[in-house]
């Protein structure tokens, strides 16, 4: 790679303009270390390229992503995480519109709450309030499973009573 300068400057392939090196993709076959097309110009055809390829390049992402899942799904958390951070308000919006488009998925959604509340739950959660399992009888399990059920209504209407404040 030749070492270049500060201020040197490179003409862009594509454009025609002549620009600083940091607006130019390092390429190490390049003689100059720089691909021969500037950054913008570069963005510009992988996006026409897209478009055009949409097919090759859902599959090429698809591969990719299940190739390098953890990476993917490390990346996109991240990103997720600070996309919500960084505008709560429309993640609020959207959550709301959701709900109110979805309310069979809403229900679904409660219908597995109730059942998550199994017996072998139940049973955890009295094991560690105290009680052994040769203890626990199946009139405890359901008075158990109804105090969780009730506890989780008084949760919602506080916070129901909190938010209209």
């Amino acid at each position: 790679m030749v070492e270049w300068g500060v201020g040197v400057k490179k003409r862009c392939s594509k454009c025609g303009e002549e620009k600083e090196l940091g607006k130019f993709y390092e390429a190490k076959d390049h003689k100059d270390g720089h691909q021969g097309v500037c950054k913008k110009c570069f963005i510009l055809r992988a996006i026409i390229w897209r478009k055009v390829n949409k097919q090759k390049h859902k599959e090429y992402v698809k591969i990719w992503r299940n190739n390098n899942f953890e990476k993917y799904k490390k990346s996109n958390n991240q990103y997720l995480i600070r996309w919500r951070k960084n505008n709560r308000k429309k993640w609020i919006a959207y959550c709301r519109k959701w709900k109110t488009n979805n309310p069979l998925k809403i229900l679904e959604q409660k219908r597995r709450v109730v059942d998550s509340l199994a017996g072998s739950y139940i049973k955890h959660l009295l094991k560690m309030n105290g009680f052994e399992i040769n203890q626990i009888t199946p009139q405890m399990i359901q008075l158990k499973r109804e105090q969780v059920m009730f506890s989780r209504v008084l949760r919602q209407l506080k916070r129901a009573v909190n938010e209209s404040n």
